[in-house]
């Protein structure tokens, strides 16, 4: 699996067919862009292959925990193709500071 911190506000998990599907997304940018590689080290940058251990853990580098916000207890988000892992209060922040469109969307998913 790949963790990666590509918003500040929590770490992304993702499987590794799906990073797979990054990488080569990276790979069409670098070479369709003049930006001689400058977004694709930033991004990559902030990636760490990671893996379970005996206990189903994984292990967080100090940088990216920090740069989360990650403390002692961490949530773990299901978000379709990824996991997230947030701080808790900036997750129950997120939550609270919703868009009112989201009705909208849910209305359109659920429905």
């Amino acid at each position: 699996m790949i963790l990666h911190q590509w918003q500040r506000t929590h770490l992304d998990l993702y499987p590794e067919e799906k990073w797979e599907l990054i990488h080569e997304k990276l790979l069409d940018h670098k070479r369709a862009t003049n930006d001689r590689g400058a977004y694709v080290r930033q991004v990559t940058s902030r990636a760490v292959e990671v893996e379970l251990d005996s206990a189903g853990r994984i292990r967080i580098p100090p940088l990216l925990r920090k740069q989360a916000g990650l403390d002692r207890a961490v949530v773990f988000i299901g978000a379709l193709d990824r996991v997230e892992l947030w701080n808790p209060e900036r997750f129950e922040e997120q939550v609270a500071s919703r868009d009112m469109e989201d009705d909208d969307f849910a209305a359109q998913i659920f429905s």
